[in-house]
């Protein structure tokens, strides 16, 4: 197997082990989910590092626009996924923002600006660097 399907099969089984505990009991998943909330800056390095060895085994056969093209197609199906619960979820954002949506996220703010202006830059500017 290849990086890329190996990445992939890992991804299969948790997604079908998730589905299947939601199905079955969603209790559980939510007690283990629950067991990491203590330290979410170190959640996030983590999660950081595996999508930066992910995103280099990507890049091997993909360009970054691919993969962007990849991410908003993710993105649709993750607000199919939320739409059910939008009434619930405006209400979450909008503690969110009285909590500082920046100061708590901009990690995951910076990465998706270097996603972004990475991309721009290969769309428009191909040639540069």
């Amino acid at each position: 197997m290849t990086p890329i399907e190996i990445i992939a099969l890992i991804f299969i089984v948790i997604a079908i082990v998730k589905m299947v505990s939601v199905f079955i009991n969603p209790k559980p998943g939510l007690n283990f989910a629950k067991k990491f909330t203590g330290s979410p800056m170190l959640l996030m390095i983590i999660d950081l590092i595996i999508g930066g060895v992910i995103l280099y085994y990507l890049l091997q056969e993909l360009t970054i626009i691919h993969i962007i093209a990849v991410m908003f197609f993710t993105v649709m199906l993750v607000k199919i996924a939320f739409m059910p619960f939008i009434g619930e979820m405006l209400s979450v954002t909008d503690k969110i923002l009285k909590k500082g949506l920046v100061k708590k996220s901009w990690l995951y703010l910076l990465v998706w600006t270097v996603l972004l202006l990475w991309g721009l830059k290969e769309l428009f500017m191909p040639t540069l660097f």
